[in-house]
Protein backbone atom coordinates (compact mmCIF):
# COMPACT_ATOMS: atom_id res chain seq x y z
CA UNK A 1 0.00 0.00 0.00
CA UNK A 2 1.05 3.16 -0.62
CA UNK A 3 0.29 6.62 1.02
CA UNK A 4 0.66 10.15 -0.55
CA UNK A 5 2.63 12.77 1.27
CA UNK A 6 3.54 16.28 1.45
CA UNK A 7 7.36 16.12 2.14
CA UNK A 8 9.00 19.04 4.53
CA UNK A 9 9.79 20.48 1.46
CA UNK A 10 6.29 20.68 -0.63
CA UNK A 11 7.17 18.78 -3.01
CA UNK A 12 5.17 15.12 -2.97
CA UNK A 13 6.72 11.81 -2.14
CA UNK A 14 5.80 8.49 -2.60
CA UNK A 15 5.75 6.76 0.76
CA UNK A 16 6.17 2.57 1.04
CA UNK A 17 4.03 1.84 4.04
CA UNK A 18 4.06 -1.95 3.73
CA UNK A 19 2.71 -3.98 6.55
CA UNK A 20 1.80 -0.89 8.72
CA UNK A 21 5.28 0.55 9.32
CA UNK A 22 7.05 3.39 7.87
CA UNK A 23 10.28 3.38 6.43
CA UNK A 24 12.89 4.45 8.24
CA UNK A 25 14.06 7.12 5.53
CA UNK A 26 10.52 8.38 5.34
CA UNK A 27 9.98 9.31 9.36
CA UNK A 28 13.61 11.16 9.26
CA UNK A 29 13.48 13.10 6.35
CA UNK A 30 9.32 14.17 6.40
CA UNK A 31 8.92 14.00 9.94
CA UNK A 32 6.00 16.84 10.35
CA UNK A 33 4.25 15.65 7.15
CA UNK A 34 4.43 12.08 8.64
CA UNK A 35 3.10 12.99 12.01
CA UNK A 36 -0.28 15.08 10.39
CA UNK A 37 -0.80 11.41 8.17
CA UNK A 38 -0.73 9.58 11.88
CA UNK A 39 -3.19 11.82 12.86
CA UNK A 40 -5.38 11.27 10.23
CA UNK A 41 -8.24 8.89 11.37
CA UNK A 42 -8.48 6.69 8.08
CA UNK A 43 -4.56 6.07 7.87
CA UNK A 44 -4.66 5.15 11.51
CA UNK A 45 -7.48 2.13 11.00
CA UNK A 46 -5.55 1.17 7.91
CA UNK A 47 -1.99 1.18 9.48
CA UNK A 48 -3.89 -0.70 12.62
CA UNK A 49 -5.46 -3.60 10.47
CA UNK A 50 -2.30 -4.06 8.27
CA UNK A 51 -0.19 -4.66 11.38
CA UNK A 52 -2.54 -6.94 12.44
CA UNK A 53 -2.49 -8.69 9.16
CA UNK A 54 0.85 -8.69 9.38
CA UNK A 55 1.41 -10.31 12.78
CA UNK A 56 -0.95 -13.27 11.80
CA UNK A 57 1.17 -13.71 9.17
CA UNK A 58 4.29 -13.33 10.90
CA UNK A 59 6.28 -16.84 10.71
CA UNK A 60 7.20 -16.83 13.60
CA UNK A 61 8.49 -20.69 13.28
CA UNK A 62 10.86 -19.27 10.77
CA UNK A 63 12.68 -17.43 13.40
CA UNK A 64 12.34 -19.71 15.66
CA UNK A 65 14.41 -21.96 13.40
CA UNK A 66 16.82 -18.86 12.52
CA UNK A 67 17.44 -19.21 15.77
CA UNK A 68 18.30 -22.38 16.45
CA UNK A 69 20.67 -22.00 13.74
CA UNK A 70 22.41 -19.13 15.42
CA UNK A 71 22.40 -21.69 18.58
CA UNK A 72 24.60 -24.00 16.59
CA UNK A 73 27.29 -22.29 14.96
CA UNK A 74 27.74 -20.93 18.45
CA UNK A 75 27.73 -24.00 20.16
CA UNK A 76 28.67 -26.84 17.49
CA UNK A 77 25.13 -28.82 18.48
CA UNK A 78 22.21 -28.85 16.05
CA UNK A 79 18.52 -28.67 15.97
CA UNK A 80 18.53 -32.63 16.03
CA UNK A 81 20.87 -33.01 18.54
CA UNK A 82 18.81 -30.74 20.86
CA UNK A 83 16.00 -32.71 20.43
CA UNK A 84 13.70 -29.85 18.85
CA UNK A 85 12.85 -28.25 21.77
CA UNK A 86 15.74 -25.53 22.16
CA UNK A 87 14.95 -22.47 24.37
CA UNK A 88 16.19 -19.04 24.21
CA UNK A 89 17.89 -19.85 27.81
CA UNK A 90 19.20 -23.05 27.50
CA UNK A 91 21.13 -21.73 23.77
CA UNK A 92 21.84 -18.48 25.85
CA UNK A 93 23.74 -20.38 28.56
CA UNK A 94 25.79 -22.61 25.98
CA UNK A 95 26.55 -19.44 24.03
CA UNK A 96 27.52 -17.71 27.34
CA UNK A 97 29.71 -21.25 27.71
CA UNK A 98 31.33 -21.44 24.41
CA UNK A 99 32.28 -17.22 24.79
CA UNK A 100 33.67 -17.41 28.85
CA UNK A 101 36.10 -20.63 27.77
CA UNK A 102 37.43 -18.79 24.77
CA UNK A 103 37.61 -15.77 26.62
CA UNK A 104 39.79 -17.87 29.07
CA UNK A 105 41.70 -19.34 26.71
CA UNK A 106 42.95 -16.18 25.09
CA UNK A 107 43.38 -14.53 27.91
CA UNK A 108 46.01 -17.79 29.27
CA UNK A 109 47.51 -17.46 25.75
CA UNK A 110 48.46 -13.67 25.89
CA UNK A 111 49.45 -13.85 29.57
CA UNK A 112 51.57 -16.92 28.59
CA UNK A 113 50.30 -19.47 30.80
CA UNK A 114 50.42 -23.17 30.67
CA UNK A 115 48.07 -25.91 30.89
CA UNK A 116 50.78 -26.83 33.89
CA UNK A 117 49.41 -25.50 37.05
CA UNK A 118 52.28 -25.10 39.33
CA UNK A 119 50.01 -24.83 42.73
CA UNK A 120 48.73 -28.30 43.41
CA UNK A 121 45.00 -27.98 42.72
CA UNK A 122 41.68 -30.42 42.20
CA UNK A 123 39.16 -30.20 39.79
CA UNK A 124 36.07 -31.80 40.40
CA UNK A 125 33.82 -33.05 37.17
CA UNK A 126 30.27 -33.18 37.54
CA UNK A 127 28.09 -35.06 35.20
CA UNK A 128 24.55 -35.99 35.21
CA UNK A 129 23.41 -38.37 33.42
CA UNK A 130 24.88 -40.35 30.41
CA UNK A 131 22.73 -41.77 27.57
CA UNK A 132 22.30 -42.46 24.02
CA UNK A 133 19.68 -39.80 22.92
CA UNK A 134 20.32 -36.79 25.46
CA UNK A 135 17.32 -35.00 26.09
CA UNK A 136 18.84 -32.16 28.45
CA UNK A 137 21.51 -29.83 28.48
CA UNK A 138 22.87 -32.03 31.52
CA UNK A 139 22.58 -35.01 30.17
CA UNK A 140 25.94 -36.23 27.54
CA UNK A 141 26.24 -39.27 25.31
CA UNK A 142 28.27 -42.55 25.78
CA UNK A 143 30.34 -41.05 22.58
CA UNK A 144 31.35 -37.78 24.09
CA UNK A 145 31.49 -39.07 27.64
CA UNK A 146 34.27 -41.90 26.18
CA UNK A 147 36.08 -39.38 24.30
CA UNK A 148 36.53 -37.07 27.44
CA UNK A 149 37.74 -39.83 29.50
CA UNK A 150 39.87 -41.11 27.12
CA UNK A 151 41.46 -37.37 27.25
CA UNK A 152 41.40 -37.61 31.11
CA UNK A 153 43.44 -40.39 30.71
CA UNK A 154 46.17 -39.60 28.36
CA UNK A 155 46.58 -35.97 30.30
CA UNK A 156 45.89 -35.74 33.74
CA UNK A 157 45.90 -37.59 36.84
CA UNK A 158 42.35 -38.82 38.08
CA UNK A 159 41.78 -39.57 41.63
CA UNK A 160 39.29 -40.34 44.30
CA UNK A 161 36.89 -38.58 46.54
CA UNK A 162 39.16 -40.62 48.80
CA UNK A 163 42.23 -39.12 48.11
CA UNK A 164 40.78 -35.89 47.64
CA UNK A 165 39.64 -36.12 51.58
CA UNK A 166 43.55 -36.82 52.53
CA UNK A 167 44.69 -34.27 50.49
CA UNK A 168 42.48 -31.67 52.28
CA UNK A 169 43.50 -33.57 55.67
CA UNK A 170 46.88 -33.29 55.66
CA UNK A 171 47.68 -37.20 54.90
CA UNK A 172 48.22 -37.46 51.26
CA UNK A 173 50.23 -34.73 48.51
CA UNK A 174 49.02 -34.06 45.01
CA UNK A 175 51.32 -32.12 42.10
CA UNK A 176 50.03 -30.19 39.56
CA UNK A 177 46.02 -30.36 38.56
CA UNK A 178 44.48 -33.68 39.51
CA UNK A 179 40.89 -34.56 38.59
CA UNK A 180 37.82 -35.89 40.58
CA UNK A 181 34.86 -37.49 38.76
CA UNK A 182 31.09 -37.09 40.03
CA UNK A 183 28.00 -37.98 39.31
CA UNK A 184 24.92 -36.15 40.71
CA UNK A 185 21.02 -37.80 41.16
CA UNK A 186 22.62 -41.68 40.55
CA UNK A 187 20.93 -42.30 36.80
CA UNK A 188 20.82 -45.89 35.79
CA UNK A 189 22.30 -44.49 32.72
CA UNK A 190 25.61 -44.37 34.93
CA UNK A 191 26.23 -48.46 34.70
CA UNK A 192 24.68 -48.70 31.22
CA UNK A 193 26.95 -46.16 29.49
CA UNK A 194 29.65 -44.08 32.14
CA UNK A 195 30.53 -47.59 33.78
CA UNK A 196 32.06 -49.46 31.08
CA UNK A 197 34.18 -46.55 29.96
CA UNK A 198 35.68 -45.79 33.67
CA UNK A 199 36.46 -49.52 33.62
CA UNK A 200 37.97 -49.85 30.71
CA UNK A 201 40.23 -46.52 31.22
CA UNK A 202 40.45 -47.73 34.92
CA UNK A 203 39.29 -44.51 36.33
CA UNK A 204 37.65 -43.65 39.90
CA UNK A 205 34.43 -41.83 39.96
CA UNK A 206 32.16 -40.68 42.66
CA UNK A 207 28.05 -41.16 42.20
CA UNK A 208 25.58 -38.65 44.70
CA UNK A 209 22.44 -40.44 45.05
CA UNK A 210 19.10 -38.86 46.07
CA UNK A 211 17.64 -41.38 48.66
CA UNK A 212 14.28 -41.13 47.53
CA UNK A 213 15.13 -41.98 44.00
CA UNK A 214 16.86 -45.31 45.02
CA UNK A 215 14.69 -46.39 48.44
CA UNK A 216 10.99 -45.20 47.45
CA UNK A 217 11.03 -44.81 44.00
CA UNK A 218 12.97 -46.15 41.93
CA UNK A 219 13.57 -43.74 39.19
CA UNK A 220 14.19 -39.73 39.20
CA UNK A 221 12.68 -37.18 36.38
CA UNK A 222 10.66 -39.43 34.32
CA UNK A 223 13.87 -41.54 34.08
CA UNK A 224 15.28 -45.32 35.73
CA UNK A 225 17.57 -44.48 38.47
CA UNK A 226 19.77 -46.82 40.09
CA UNK A 227 18.83 -49.81 41.68
CA UNK A 228 20.23 -51.30 45.58
CA UNK A 229 21.64 -54.11 43.15
CA UNK A 230 23.39 -51.86 40.90
CA UNK A 231 24.94 -49.64 43.00
CA UNK A 232 26.31 -52.78 45.44
CA UNK A 233 27.80 -53.87 41.89
CA UNK A 234 29.17 -50.54 41.38
CA UNK A 235 30.78 -50.13 44.60
CA UNK A 236 32.45 -54.07 44.19
CA UNK A 237 33.89 -52.60 41.12
CA UNK A 238 35.49 -49.07 43.01
CA UNK A 239 32.84 -46.69 42.71
CA UNK A 240 32.03 -44.56 45.89
CA UNK A 241 28.92 -43.02 46.52
CA UNK A 242 27.69 -40.00 48.63
CA UNK A 243 24.25 -38.97 49.39
CA UNK A 244 22.65 -36.09 47.31
CA UNK A 245 19.66 -35.51 49.80
CA UNK A 246 16.50 -37.34 50.66
CA UNK A 247 14.05 -35.30 48.13
CA UNK A 248 16.85 -32.89 45.87
CA UNK A 249 14.76 -30.03 47.75
CA UNK A 250 17.06 -26.00 48.16
CA UNK A 251 18.46 -27.28 51.62
CA UNK A 252 18.98 -22.98 52.33
CA UNK A 253 15.96 -21.74 50.50
CA UNK A 254 13.17 -23.87 51.62
CA UNK A 255 13.73 -22.51 55.22
CA UNK A 256 13.23 -26.35 56.72
CA UNK A 257 12.74 -27.21 60.44
CA UNK A 258 15.66 -28.52 61.86
CA UNK A 259 14.33 -32.45 62.01
CA UNK A 260 13.90 -31.80 58.49
CA UNK A 261 16.74 -30.90 57.29
CA UNK A 262 18.21 -33.41 59.64
CA UNK A 263 15.96 -35.77 58.06
CA UNK A 264 17.58 -34.42 54.57
CA UNK A 265 20.92 -34.85 55.17
CA UNK A 266 22.11 -36.84 57.87
CA UNK A 267 18.74 -39.14 57.54
CA UNK A 268 19.80 -39.61 53.70
CA UNK A 269 23.34 -40.78 55.11
CA UNK A 270 21.53 -43.57 57.52
CA UNK A 271 18.93 -44.91 55.43
CA UNK A 272 21.50 -45.08 51.97
CA UNK A 273 24.10 -46.69 54.17
CA UNK A 274 21.71 -49.51 55.86
CA UNK A 275 19.39 -50.33 52.67
CA UNK A 276 22.35 -50.41 50.44
CA UNK A 277 26.00 -51.63 52.76
CA UNK A 278 27.89 -49.20 51.69
CA UNK A 279 29.47 -46.50 53.05
CA UNK A 280 28.22 -43.13 52.99
CA UNK A 281 31.03 -40.60 53.09
CA UNK A 282 30.22 -37.62 51.28
CA UNK A 283 27.36 -34.99 50.50
CA UNK A 284 26.77 -33.03 47.44
CA UNK A 285 24.50 -30.13 48.09
CA UNK A 286 21.01 -30.25 46.13
CA UNK A 287 21.53 -27.21 43.48
CA UNK A 288 24.55 -25.97 45.24
CA UNK A 289 24.97 -22.56 44.70
CA UNK A 290 25.37 -20.19 46.96
CA UNK A 291 21.05 -19.16 47.41
CA UNK A 292 21.00 -23.01 48.32
CA UNK A 293 23.58 -23.50 50.90
CA UNK A 294 23.96 -21.36 54.02
CA UNK A 295 25.53 -21.98 57.64
CA UNK A 296 22.83 -23.90 58.98
CA UNK A 297 23.30 -26.29 55.98
CA UNK A 298 26.87 -26.50 56.36
CA UNK A 299 26.64 -27.35 60.44
CA UNK A 300 24.15 -30.05 59.62
CA UNK A 301 26.29 -31.26 56.99
CA UNK A 302 29.09 -31.38 59.60
CA UNK A 303 27.11 -32.95 62.09
CA UNK A 304 26.15 -35.69 59.80
CA UNK A 305 29.56 -36.95 59.49
CA UNK A 306 30.22 -35.91 55.96
CA UNK A 307 33.94 -35.74 55.12
CA UNK A 308 33.21 -33.83 52.27
CA UNK A 309 30.77 -31.43 50.71
CA UNK A 310 30.39 -30.79 47.34
CA UNK A 311 28.95 -27.83 45.74
CA UNK A 312 27.70 -26.80 42.26
CA UNK A 313 29.64 -23.86 42.21
CA UNK A 314 32.55 -23.38 39.69
CA UNK A 315 36.24 -23.17 40.48
CA UNK A 316 39.24 -25.25 41.82
CA UNK A 317 40.39 -26.68 45.02
CA UNK A 318 43.43 -26.01 46.80
CA UNK A 319 44.62 -27.41 50.25
CA UNK A 320 43.34 -24.85 51.91
CA UNK A 321 39.63 -25.36 50.59
CA UNK A 322 37.09 -26.04 52.93
CA UNK A 323 36.40 -29.53 52.62
CA UNK A 324 32.42 -28.98 53.11
CA UNK A 325 32.56 -26.38 50.40
CA UNK A 326 34.59 -28.18 47.34
CA UNK A 327 33.95 -26.42 44.34
CA UNK A 328 32.87 -28.52 41.35
CA UNK A 329 32.51 -27.99 37.43
CA UNK A 330 29.59 -28.45 35.03
CA UNK A 331 29.86 -31.27 32.33
CA UNK A 332 27.02 -30.27 29.90
CA UNK A 333 25.49 -31.87 26.57
CA UNK A 334 27.04 -29.10 24.11
CA UNK A 335 30.65 -29.02 25.71
CA UNK A 336 32.82 -30.67 22.11
CA UNK A 337 35.80 -31.52 23.13
CA UNK A 338 37.70 -28.17 22.68
CA UNK A 339 35.66 -26.49 25.51
CA UNK A 340 35.88 -29.92 27.61
CA UNK A 341 39.60 -29.28 27.63
CA UNK A 342 39.50 -25.18 28.31
CA UNK A 343 37.10 -26.77 31.35
CA UNK A 344 39.91 -28.42 33.01
CA UNK A 345 41.91 -25.89 32.65
CA UNK A 346 40.17 -23.23 34.87
CA UNK A 347 38.11 -21.96 31.36
CA UNK A 348 34.61 -22.10 33.17
CA UNK A 349 35.54 -20.58 37.14
CA UNK A 350 34.50 -17.01 36.08
CA UNK A 351 31.40 -18.66 35.85
CA UNK A 352 31.05 -18.89 39.77
CA UNK A 353 30.08 -15.17 39.82
CA UNK A 354 26.28 -16.60 38.02
CA UNK A 355 26.58 -19.51 40.79
CA UNK A 356 26.91 -16.92 43.64
CA UNK A 357 24.87 -13.70 42.39
CA UNK A 358 23.12 -15.13 38.96
CA UNK A 359 19.72 -15.99 41.02
CA UNK A 360 18.09 -15.36 37.95
CA UNK A 361 19.79 -17.64 35.88
CA UNK A 362 19.47 -20.66 37.67
CA UNK A 363 16.80 -23.37 37.04
CA UNK A 364 13.48 -23.35 39.66
CA UNK A 365 14.19 -24.80 42.96
CA UNK A 366 12.17 -27.40 45.06
CA UNK A 367 11.43 -26.51 48.32
CA UNK A 368 8.82 -28.96 49.35
CA UNK A 369 10.58 -32.64 50.74
CA UNK A 370 8.46 -35.60 49.73
CA UNK A 371 6.43 -37.49 51.96
CA UNK A 372 7.75 -38.77 54.92
CA UNK A 373 11.17 -36.73 54.75
CA UNK A 374 10.66 -35.05 58.31
CA UNK A 375 10.07 -39.03 59.46
CA UNK A 376 12.89 -40.38 61.20
CA UNK A 377 15.48 -42.41 59.06
CA UNK A 378 13.87 -46.40 58.46
CA UNK A 379 14.95 -49.20 60.14
CA UNK A 380 16.52 -51.51 57.31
Amino acid sequence: MIFKAKTACGDDADSPIETGLCSKKYVIQCAPTTLKVYRDPAFRDTLIRRSKESLSNYNWDGERRKYLHLVSTLTGVSDGERGGRASLRSGAKHACRVFVTRTARCARVLTGNGATNPVACLRILTYHNIEPDPQNDFSVSPHAFADQMAFLKDHYPVVSLATLAAWVEGRAQIVGTAIAITFDDGFRGIIEYALPALLRLDLLSTVFLVEHAVNDNGAWMGKPALSPADIRAMAAAGIEFGSHGRSHISLASAHLAPAVLEREIGGSKTALEESLGVPIPYFAYPYGTARDIDDRVIQAVRQAGYRLGCTSIHGTNLACTNPLLLRRVKVERADSLATFRELLRGGMDAWAVVDNYGTFLQSKRRTQPFAGADAAPPAR
